[in-house]
């Protein structure tokens, strides 16, 4: 089996209302329905609606 993981991260999703990430390396685009991430691991694109970041540190991913 190949490991192929170069940092550890994480993605929590809480009653599909708060999602808490690590590893996230820079925002690419932010709206209310979409958000483009680019994470430790590469690109991550998530969707939904009345979106919003309540706290942002890309110095520690």
């Amino acid at each position: 089996m190949e490991t192929n993981i170069k940092k550890e991260h994480s993605l929590n999703l809480l009653n599909r209302q708060k999602l808490d990430l690590t590893g996230v390396v820079d925002v690419i685009s932010f709206n209310e329905d979409s958000v483009i991430l680019n994470t430790k691991l590469g690109t991550l694109n998530i969707k939904g609606k009345n979106m919003r970041v309540n706290k942002l540190n890309v110095d520690n991913g």
